[in-house]
């Protein structure tokens, strides 16, 4: 009978070539797996660098910000979607001609509103916060539709060539800072609609065709530290409403016809420049 000691080695040849045969089908196993995925791959490969090499779409949504654009159409268009902005855009567009005359703003439904000459979009949600063409060439009016947008910090028309009348409608712009409408061409008298601007710091009409009598209601403008009336036709008396200016630290008044005499605290300002005597020197 053949010991333990004569079997041993039987067993274990019996046991490597099972584990040789488990070991082959592993390997088999593991190489039908890399065949396939490279086969899966292959097949699919255009659409793996498609997926990757697109670029992400774009937000089929309106945009909603400064210098932002709608896309639907294929071309970027200045007047996103958004409340009020839409507005803003829709007034200046329509009243370009008016203002500007011959003269091309560059103003365009093909061109963001950021790139417009002159024109400024802030805050959130975005509005048209400033319009400045100074020394544009402009040979128009001045459209009453201004008065609409409703946003307005600064209006800048200095040295143009605008004329008509200064419209009434520029009264509701209530957030309005700056209206600089100096050196055009423009006639009548001052609207009293003006004094309804009661954030307004700075007023330039100087330069102008401008008659009549200074508004009483101009003594509302309490912020007023520019006031700039020189080289106009104006008459009647300017001492009340300048004695009712609390912070004004520069004034013009020269070149008119004014009558009455300059209140006695605008001593103290640097910047003035009458050609009335003070009140406490008559």
């Amino acid at each position: 009978m053949p010991s333990h000691t004569d079997r041993q080695p039987d067993q274990g040849d019996n046991r490597v070539g099972a584990w040789s045969r488990e070991f082959l089908i592993a390997q088999i196993v593991i190489v039908a797996i890399i065949a396939a995925t490279l086969v899966f791959a292959f097949t699919s490969e255009d659409r793996g660098l498609i997926a990757e090499l697109a670029p992400p779409q774009a937000d089929a949504g309106p945009g909603i910000g400064i210098g932002s654009a709608l896309t639907a159409s294929g071309a970027p268009i200045e007047c996103p979607d958004s409340e009020g902005l839409s507005s803003d855009c829709a007034i200046l567009l329509s009243i370009q001609t008016k203002l500007a005359g011959d003269v091309d703003l560059g103003w365009s439904e093909d061109t963001l509103v950021s790139e417009w000459q002159g024109v400024v979009v802030g805050g959130q949600p975005p509005r048209v916060v400033s319009l400045n063409l100074t020394t544009s060439d402009l040979a128009g009016v001045i459209p009453p539709e201004l008065g609409e947008l409703s946003e307005l910090r600064f209006l800048h028309l200095y040295g143009n060539e605008l004329s008509g009348e200064i419209p009434p409608e520029l009264g509701r712009l209530v957030y309005l800072d700056t209206l600089d409408l100096g050196d055009n061409q423009l006639t009548g008298p001052i609207p009293p609609e003006l004094g309804q601007l009661t954030s307004l710091t700075s007023l330039d009409l100087s330069l102008n065709q401008l008659t009549g009598a200074i508004p009483a209601q101009l003594d509302d403008l309490e912020r007023l530290e520019w006031f700039v009336i020189a080289e106009n036709d104006l008459t009647g008396s300017v001492s009340e409403i300048l004695d009712r200016l609390p912070n004004l630290d520069y004034v013009n008044i020269q070149g008119n016809r004014l009558s009455g005499c300059i209140p006695s605290k605008l001593r103290e300002v640097d910047g003035f420049l009458g050609d009335l005597p003070f009140c406490d020197s008559q």
